[in-house]
């Protein structure tokens, strides 16, 4: 659930990192066009199934016309329950994401004018205002800190991060004490309701000085995290697909009248989900996130902008 607040964080500091190794002018017909081509296709292909598929829809009881086309255009999390979880319950971060990619221009812009530090600083008084905002209004689908203007600052955390890296300082000056203080927070937010609407910001928070401790670290990468690289290469369509083949695996024990008890769940659901989504998640990327863009570009269908391809961002593995 709060591995969202690490996707945040990982795309605003991948982003951004992009952007400071090719500096100058903002080219924000290309920057849309590498993004789109990044989630659409593979955003595209797993709708297509959720929706031919729909016994394993998030919230059946709640389907109405209006599903696909706020889907398409990437504004379902601006609605009620039945939009914002809709068709896939995971597609609400990925409204969010591309409404991020909106904001990144005037986020450039504001950075020239006052500094990255200050957007941070103003993206948090942000937070606040919309909390309220939305607590006042009663919108119960975006309360616990879901909607785009409030976990825009974890965004522009991650974007932090890459200036600091680039800039060969740490972001945060005592890294042990500040993951361990981080952790203790987020933890104690779970269990008190007075912050519960902030765990996403303070879970990103936790996990940015993972990643500042993570890149300043000058020793070579450990067997664990070379056993990572593989998931994080297919990680968007592994988020992408993991509830539907969740629904899928249940969905066909409970079919074939296997009881739902921790036995079948430990030698049978957990194995079939593993190695179902680990086949779904690679063809997916071989296919569809790397072969569409491929195709596109040998038969020129792509607009001539700077970076044919989208990139594939991921954090140095030095």
């Amino acid at each position: 659930m709060y591995g969202v607040s690490l996707f945040f964080v990982i795309s605003g500091y991948c982003i951004h990192l992009s952007y400071l190794r090719n500096p100058g002018a903002f080219e924000w017909k290309g920057f849309f066009w590498r993004r789109l081509l990044r989630l659409y296709p593979a955003y595209l292909v797993s709708m297509a199934v959720c929706l031919a598929l729909a016994q394993f829809r998030h919230h059946v009881n709640d389907w109405s016309i209006w599903q696909i086309p706020t889907h398409l255009l990437f504004i379902h999390n601006l609605f009620g329950f039945d939009l914002f979880y809709g068709i896939n319950g995971v597609y609400w971060s990925l409204g969010v994401e591309v409404q991020f990619y909106l904001l990144y221009p005037l986020l450039i812009l504001a950075r020239h004018e006052w500094g990255l530090s200050r957007c941070l600083a103003l993206s948090l008084v942000l937070n606040i205002v919309c909390l309220v905002v939305v607590s006042s209004l009663h919108l119960a689908w975006t309360s616990d800190g879901r909607s785009t203007l409030m976990t825009w600052c974890d965004w522009i955390l991650g974007a932090c991060l890459a200036e600091a890296h680039v800039n060969k300082r740490p972001l945060f000056t005592r890294g042990t004490a500040a993951i361990v203080l981080t952790l203790a927070i987020f933890i104690a937010s779970l269990h008190w309701s007075m912050l519960l609407s902030e765990t996403y910001l303070f879970a990103s928070v936790f996990f940015a000085t993972v990643m500042d401790r993570y890149l300043r670290s000058s020793a070579p990468l450990s067997w664990i995290g070379r056993a990572l690289v593989p998931i994080g290469v297919v990680s968007y369509s592994l988020y992408l697909w993991h509830l539907p083949v969740i629904y899928f695996a249940r969905e066909l024990l409970d079919r074939v009248r296997i009881h739902d008890t921790p036995w079948r769940f430990t030698f049978l659901e957990l194995p079939l989900t593993v190695i179902v989504l680990a086949a779904v998640s690679t063809a997916s990327w071989h296919y569809v996130e790397v072969g569409v863009p491929r195709w596109l570009k040998r038969h020129k269908l792509t607009p001539h902008v700077a970076g044919d391809l989208p990139e594939i961002a991921t954090v140095t593995t030095r």
